[in-house]
């Protein structure tokens, strides 16, 4: 039986089936039914693939977990069908955050990502526990503005990371890890009362193996460096081609 979601038109068992059925003629049937822009997905395929790349990462880092892009496709249908999978909501505006809250996707696996958090966002994430990736000084300085106004508040952050994994490139992302930004965020966060950092997070455009290569084993090392006196319960979620450590 067809039935309509989230203005989606689910088609249960004959899903998978109908998709590799698709066709020019069948394609423009479904335009004149719901207009010129729609998805079509194939969920079990889809659930299929995710469940394939968890696994990948879990048998060499047991507790991982896939962090999806909001901005990739947020149709609530396919949000939802995530976070029933377990994933996390890595969002980067107002809009996507409010859709994951209205999903039902806990707070604590919600990712505040971007370099052009509003405050008003990154205050609402940081006091209703998602996690908040810290892009520059002025996120920085937000959330100082926020734990000093709840201080019986406990907030935790991650540091988003820039570093070459080219000698002619370095991600537009971040704190680059050897300049005295990220220094003095890391000070910063250390002095504070109600602030820990949980986690590191980069991203990069590349596509290849060898870069992904590069990124993880950059990321562990100043995993390693940064939480040497945490205990090993690391987790790492893979947010699109990104790449976060979590120590909560």
């Amino acid at each position: 039986m067809n039935v309509p979601v989230d203005g989606m038109k689910i088609l249960g068992e004959e899903g998978g089936a109908f998709v590799r059925r698709l066709s020019w003629a069948k394609l423009n049937e479904l335009s004149s039914q719901f207009g010129e822009s729609f998805y079509v997905l194939d969920d079990r395929k889809f659930e299929k693939n995710f469940c394939d790349l968890q696994l990948a990462f879990r048998t060499r880092y047991e507790a991982s977990f896939i962090g999806y892009s909001y901005k990739t496709n947020y149709t609530p249908y396919l949000c939802r069908l995530i976070d029933g999978l377990g994933g996390y909501a890595e969002v980067v505006s107002e809009m996507e955050y409010e859709l994951a809250e209205r999903v039902g996707v806990e707070q604590r696996r919600i990712i505040l990502n971007g370099p052009m958090k509003s405050e008003s966002c990154m205050a609402r994430a940081l006091q209703g526990g998602a996690l908040v990736n810290l892009d520059s000084l002025r996120d920085l300085n937000i959330l100082k503005g926020v734990a000093e106004s709840c201080p019986d508040a406990r907030f935790e952050v991650a540091l988003r990371c820039n570093f070459p994994i080219r000698s002619q490139f370095v991600s537009r992302f971040g704190f680059d890890i050897e300049g005295d930004a990220f220094k003095f965020a890391l000070a910063t966060i250390e002095k504070a009362q109600n602030i820990e950092l949980v986690g590191l997070h980069c991203h990069f455009p590349d596509r290849d193996l060898d870069s992904y290569r590069k990124r993880a084993a950059r990321m562990l090392e100043l995993s390693d460096l940064i939480f040497r006196d945490t205990p090993l319960s690391t987790s790492i979620l893979v947010a699109a081609i990104s790449v976060q450590c979590l120590t909560r």
